[in-house]
């Protein structure tokens, strides 16, 4: 179909999916959907941040990891406990733990935000 709304058709029909040691990859929509909902150790629609770049190190989906909305508030010795689950490595300072969780909900954040207009 030619015409002013091929274009935009056409950009509609792939997302950009990162994977944890390649990068961002554009792929068509389907494909990215399926790559981050079947290998979330591998696939985001988020960039991966330093801290999750050790895919062997996770015992468990960190997507599945929750994170109360009040967070911030919680004693720095659960933060911790959190921040371990997400695979974070031992030793953190508090300030770091707070950045670790911060970056996390922002991750996650924006892939709600994404997966919301892919939907679109």
């Amino acid at each position: 179909m030619d015409g002013p709304h091929s274009n935009a058709a056409s950009q509609h029909a792939y997302l950009t999916a990162y994977h944890i040691t390649q990068g961002p990859v554009r792929m068509a929509a389907m494909d990215a959907r399926d790559a981050v909902n079947r290998f979330p150790h591998e696939w985001s629609f988020a960039p991966w941040s330093r801290e999750y770049e050790r895919p062997s190190d996770m015992s468990e989906d960190v997507a599945r990891v929750p994170i109360p909305e009040t967070w911030a508030n919680l004693p720095p010795d659960d933060k911790r406990s959190i921040v371990k689950r997400l695979g974070a490595a031992d030793g953190l300072t508090d300030v770091q733990v707070d950045e670790t969780l911060r970056a996390e909900v922002i991750r996650r954040n924006a892939l709600s935000d994404q997966i919301e207009a892919a939907r679109q």
